[in-house]
C-alpha cells in the first residue's frame, strides 16, 4: 500500500499542540515517538477508527526512506504476520 498523506484526529492534534508547547519537540518527531510507542504496546484490536479532522502530514516527512519498514512493522503488530526475510 502506498500513501502520501497521513491524517490524525482532532484530539491527537490538540495533544500534539500541548506536547509541543511543553517539550519544544516538533509534531513530526512527536508522531514518530508515538508510532514507536504504539507498536511497542501491541495491537489495538477492535478499536474504532478515529476521526480524520485534525492535522495532515506528508508521509515521507514522518517516515523518510523507512516508510516500507514502518508499514511492515505496523502490519506485523496488528495482523501478526511474519516480517519479511532480508
Amino acid at each position: 500500500m502506498r500513501y502520501s498523506k497521513l491524517k490524525i484526529s482532532s484530539d491527537a492534534t490538540s495533544k500534539l499542540r500541548a506536547l509541543r508547547q511543553r517539550t519544544g519537540l516538533t509534531p513530526n518527531l512527536l508522531c514518530r515517538i508515538a508510532l514507536m510507542t504504539s507498536l511497542e504496546e501491541g495491537p489495538v484490536g477492535g478499536a474504532q477508527a478515529p476521526d480524520e479532522d485534525g492535522s495532515e502530514f506528508n508521509a515521507y516527512t514522518l517516515t523518510g526512506e523507512y516508510g516500507a519498514m514502518f508499514a511492515a512493522l505496523l502490519r506485523w503488530v496488528e495482523e501478526g504476520t511474519s516480517p519479511p526475510s532480508p
